[in-house]
């Protein structure tokens, strides 16, 4: 489902906000979460032979770099697949505080799980968030089958001005370089996610 335009919340110092019409961002609760994702599991610094069949394993969920966004809400499909996109984005004292799942089908699931600063100005120019949980698991469709997560992830917000954290609301970049299984085999996470509508 492609975005029209909306309105998108842009936080600045304290508890003030900033109104501004921007493409691709809905805050409204009242609609179901939505997603745009990009997903992959690779090798990084660690061993090609251990972190998916040929080195790696994407899979995606709309684009979250189209213009306007494709964003798919939870409980429909993409491209024949199942989505289920649980969140909540809840402002507090310091920042938001963030949980999300997004899960598509036999192909894997990314859960980000932190809290998020508050910043002013434009979000390409916000420093990463750190000490980021992230869990990244290859579902059943592809050859390599694992759940890798670690505890300290970073979250960008360079690519472009309409990333951010509001409420009910994240998008940014995800990095995970030393993702690891139970059984000790460690890969890179990588993720560009959006989740909107999410509870606050």
């Amino acid at each position: 489902m492609a975005h029209a335009n909306a309105i998108f919340l842009s936080f600045v110092s304290g508890a003030a906000l900033v109104l501004a019409v921007a493409p691709g961002c809905n805050n409204n609760t009242t609609q179901p979460p939505e997603t745009a994702i990009n997903w992959s599991v690779s090798p990084g610094t660690n061993s090609p032979t251990i972190c998916g069949a040929g080195g790696g394993v994407t899979w995606q969920i709309g684009n979250p770099e189209s213009n306007p966004l494709d964003v798919v809400s939870n409980g429909t499909s993409f491209t024949g697949i199942p989505v289920t996109v649980e969140c909540s984005v809840t402002p507090n004292s310091t920042g938001f505080s963030v949980i999300a799942q997004i899960s598509y089908g036999n192909e894997g699931s990314l859960t980000v799980n932190g809290q998020f600063d508050s910043h002013s100005g434009a979000a390409s120019t916000w420093p990463a968030e750190t000490g980021i949980s992230g869990t990244f698991s290859s579902g059943s469709a592809n050859a390599f089958i694992e759940t890798m997560s670690e505890t300290d992830c970073s979250v960008t917000f360079t690519k472009n001005d309409q990333m951010g954290v509001a409420d009910g609301r994240i998008w940014g970049v995800i990095d995970c370089p030393q993702a690891k299984a139970t059984d000790g085999t460690t890969c890179d996470g990588n993720a560009e996610f959006l989740v909107e509508n999410c509870s606050q």
